[in-house]
């Protein structure tokens, strides 16, 4: 069941922070109200909530100083890539950390992921609030409402459609690399795989997507 941890406590994840690789344990039973993004550099669609994010940061991030904080976990495989990301799109409000072993991590099976981006809210009890497509909450009004104890109204986000697009990307992704390995892999090969999984994303809606095998 894809919602089947809504209501539940969220257990502490050992991580390491995207800046300078030092080990962050995240546990969510000490008062602060903290939404969860997990994302990757190469996943499209995960690019403009984390975008949202430093925004929401730049304008609240000062009130809600030891109430409230949005933290990006990143299933890349490189932390690396990472930091080159948050640098260059300066996305340093949120609290960034890297789950190293990504999709193999702790809280990748935890959680059951299929897709990304995903997104929880966890209220200051670690309980799990909301589970979902990022873009599915209005994270400023609830994280207000729920700091002035006012009852959010949240809707679950099922985010189906989100999460098959993303997985069907990934599967092409994987199979593309996967080609590029074998011996019969040239460069034309390159480019036909290059275009036919182009075509691929964009029938699926996934448009301005930069990857390579």
């Amino acid at each position: 069941n894809k919602l089947k941890w809504i209501g539940s406590k969220m257990p502490s994840y050992k991580l390491k922070t995207v800046a300078d690789g030092s080990d962050a344990e995240l546990k969510f039973d000490d008062g602060v109200i903290r939404f969860i993004d997990l994302w990757a550099t190469w996943c499209g669609p995960c690019q403009r909530p984390m975008a949202h994010n430093q925004e929401v940061l730049s304008k609240f991030g000062e009130q809600w100083k030891g109430k409230a904080d949005i933290v990006g976990i990143s299933l890349d495989d490189s932390r690396k890539d990472v930091k080159e990301r948050i640098d260059d799109k300066d996305w340093k409000l949120p609290t960034q950390l890297w789950s190293e072993n990504g999709w193999g991590s702790h809280i990748a099976r935890d959680l059951e992921i299929r897709g990304i981006p995903l997104a929880l809210l966890i209220n200051g009890a670690g309980d799990i609030l909301w589970k979902g497509h990022p873009s599915g909450l209005k994270i400023e009004e609830t994280i207000e409402k729920l700091l002035k104890s006012e009852d959010p109204g949240l809707k679950q986000d099922s985010g189906d459609d989100e999460d098959e697009d993303d997985e069907e990307g990934e599967k092409l992704k994987i199979a593309a690399k996967d080609f590029k390995s074998s011996e019969s892999f040239d460069s034309t090969a390159e480019k036909t795989i290059h275009t036919d999984v182009t075509e691929a994303f964009k029938q699926l809606g996934i448009e301005g997507l930069s990857w390579s095998i």
